[in-house]
């Protein structure tokens, strides 16, 4: 292989390296960002005290975050998490905050097993 050939190689390989690392990095702090909301909206139902307009910028944080990672994480993972957030909603604006307290413990699951997948692992790949 000539020189350019090698150059070429390098470039791609530090390209793709990079993005890897941006998207273990960031979106794993993304991540943890998220689940400190769902920690303090599970907080909120433990004491019956979360409401709807609380509950819907949780939820906006999420697809803000989802539109983020959706070209990079599995789609069936964020598709869980939304409609796990989605079912959660109408829980808070009827008051049943033990079934609103299920889902979003749920979400919070789903939220730490997320960020798991997106670490190079064989046992992923294979």
């Amino acid at each position: 292989m000539s020189v350019k050939t090698w150059i070429t190689l390098f470039i791609a390989l530090a390209i793709v390296l990079s993005a890897g690392l941006f998207e273990v990095f960031f979106l794993r702090n993304e991540y943890d960002k998220m689940l400190q909301k769902c920690d303090d909206m599970i907080a909120l139902c433990q004491t019956e005290r979360a409401t709807l307009s609380q509950y819907q910028q949780l939820e906006r944080d999420w697809y803000k975050l989802r539109e983020t990672t959706e070209l990079m994480l599995p789609h069936v993972d964020t598709y869980e998490l939304s409609l796990r957030f989605s079912e959660c909603a109408t829980y808070v604006k009827d008051g049943d905050f033990k079934n609103a307290e299920a889902q979003l413990n749920v979400a919070r699951d789903l939220l730490q097993y997320i960020p798991h997948m997106m670490i190079p692992n064989i046992r992923h790949i294979a």
